[in-house]
């Protein structure tokens, strides 16, 4: 039987697949991570949140948000950039606002922040007013603490920012700023460089407003995870950034994959930008273009995975062989070795000699079932494979297996797992493969 780990990363490599064949899409995603010595609570420093803000509202896309929402749930409908000064001023000062009304006045709460807005000049909608002091949470131990998101698309879209044509969250915490945007293909067609440019002046000038107490700890911009396909490595990465970003921003005084990815060289095609301490690699010019960002998809992941440490995926084993897990036999799979209801597969173990000869009589009485999926008792089955003994035999036999008609070709490995060395999906070319046969 598989054990929990290989039915995961089975399942997990199953919806990779599937998404092979399903339509593509492109989306990005902007993320980037300040963090401030000692706790610093950031949203106090008024110069700071007017950076911020003066950055945001200046977006050339910011006229596009119709609503804002809280704590990841639903928003209401967005009344411009004085709602945004709220929701960023009235951060620290709303826990003092509501020292004397219990949490559940929410009524009386929002008319005390009405009240205060206003004396700073700033006219807040009862509605409004009442959805701040919703949002507000304040913990004596660990500080405040809010998320807002703008976005597009209608108040489901503050929750659900995958699905909104453009999206930004700001994460608000002591110590801590965070934020995240996502651009469908439709926005970045519409504002195409400007995705690039504008964020990265907004990260550099954020930069500069909080130094020297403000260290960038990540930043980079990537495609929606499985939205676009590329040629990857194989095995497939996992890493602590994404190896396919199409833009990196770092700062080399933080960490060890910092000061690495700052310090490699880089192809003729990639812009390095250098700001107030940061280094910023742009490997695409226009982000809409979608062979050109599967193209920078696939030129980051080769560059970028020798400099940091990453390992294999799931189900993964160093050559690039996917794992094929069997779930149960069945007991009288004839003409083939064994079946595994589970999968809906049949498979036939054959040995391979070194010219490639097999025993015939066995084959013969398989291929038929290979070509039709149907054994010898009319049972369907999905898929057919031929198993060999060792990787280098499977190799020897596969395309006279493949033309036969059996669906994959596996072999068994010493750990006596069944590992497919042709796995589907696109990948870089042999020689840039970490294939050892």
């Amino acid at each position: 039987m598989p054990t929990a780990s290989q039915i995961f990363a089975d399942t997990l490599n199953k919806k990779l697949q599937a998404l092979e064949l399903a339509e593509e899409f492109l989306r990005l995603a902007w993320s980037f991570r300040f963090s401030f010595d000692e706790e610093r609570e950031w949203y106090l420093d008024q110069a700071f949140v007017d950076v911020l803000y003066n950055r945001v509202t200046g977006l050339s896309w910011f006229q596009e948000f119709d609503v804002l929402g809280f704590d990841h749930k639903y928003g209401n409908a967005f009344q411009g950039a004085e709602q945004l000064r709220v929701a960023l001023t009235y951060n620290k000062k709303s826990s003092r606002l509501y020292e004397n009304i219990p949490p559940s006045d929410l009524k009386k709460r929002g008319a005390v922040l009405k009240k205060e807005a206003a004396r700073d000049g700033i006219v807040l909608s009862n509605d409004v007013a009442v959805s701040f002091a919703a949002s507000s949470s304040f913990n004596p131990l660990q500080g405040f603490q809010r998320t807002l998101t703008l976005a597009s698309g209608g108040p489901r879209a503050a929750q659900w920012t995958v699905e909104s044509g453009l999206s930004f969250e700001i994460l608000i915490t002591p110590g801590r700023l965070e934020m995240h945007l996502g651009f469908s293909e439709a926005a970045l067609c519409r504002y195409r460089r400007a995705v690039i440019e504008e964020v990265l002046d907004l990260v550099f000038a954020l930069n500069a407003a909080g130094r020297p107490n403000a260290k960038l700890r990540h930043g980079l911009a990537l495609p929606w995870p499985d939205s676009l396909r590329y040629r990857r490595l194989r095995p497939p990465r996992i890493a602590s950034r994404g190896l396919n970003a199409l833009v990196d921003v770092v700062d080399p005084a933080v960490n060890e994959d910092s000061r690495a990815i700052a310090a490699a060289p880089i192809p003729n095609n990639v812009q390095r930008i250098e700001r107030d301490g940061l280094v910023a690699l742009r490997w695409i010019d226009d982000p809409s273009d979608r062979s050109a960002v599967a193209d920078a998809c696939s030129r980051h992941e080769y560059w970028m995975a020798p400099l940091i440490e990453t390992r294999p995926a799931p189900g993964w084993n160093s050559q690039g062989d996917l794992n094929v897990p069997i779930f149960r036999t069945h007991p009288k799979p004839e003409p083939l070795s064994w079946v595994d209801p589970g999968r809906s597969a049949g498979y036939l173990f054959i040995e391979v000699s070194p010219a490639g000869e097999v025993d015939e009589t066995l084959w013969q009485a398989a291929e038929p079932v290979a070509k039709k999926k149907r054994l010898s008792n009319h049972k369907k089955l999905q898929e057919v494979c031929l198993v060999a003994q060792d990787r280098s035999a499977a190799k020897r036999i596969a395309a006279r297996a493949t033309a036969a008609g059996f669906s994959r070709v596996l072999y068994r490995g010493s750990d006596g797992e069944l590992w497919d060395p042709f796995p589907p999906g696109l990948w870089q070319e042999p020689s840039l493969q970490n294939d050892a046969s």
